[in-house]
């Protein structure tokens, strides 16, 4: 309670100027906040947070689902791989035909 004290009150004096170099009065400065007061935590939780924040635990755990899909990328090659290939073409020119001297038109299907 002591220290929320202390912190408004010198907030107030360099509001006002009492405390800044050349008695600056008037310039607006950010307002200080009183420190959040502690949560109480059980040792589950503490080790839950810290394990949710530590770097080394999280690089541990990205290494860890990388090695996991690793692994799967490996045993995929030794499954039966399947291709499927596939073509389709329509073509409706006309041609000539030789034996009659005329201009055909006839549509032909081609698939492979």
């Amino acid at each position: 309670m002591r220290l929320d004290y202390t912190l408004r009150l010198l907030a107030g004096l360099v509001a006002i100027g009492g405390l800044l170099p050349g008695g600056a009065a008037g310039q607006a400065l950010p307002v200080v906040e009183a420190p959040e007061r502690p949560r109480t935590v059980s040792l589950l939780e503490a080790i839950d947070l810290a394990l949710a924040v530590s770097p080394v635990a999280l690089a541990a755990e990205a290494a860890t689902d990388n090695a996991g899909l690793a692994l799967r990328e490996a045993n995929g090659a030794f499954l039966p791989t399947l291709n499927l290939n596939g073509a389709y073409a329509r073509s409706s020119n006309q041609r000539f035909d030789a034996t009659t001297g005329q201009l055909v038109s006839e549509n032909y299907v081609a698939a492979a």
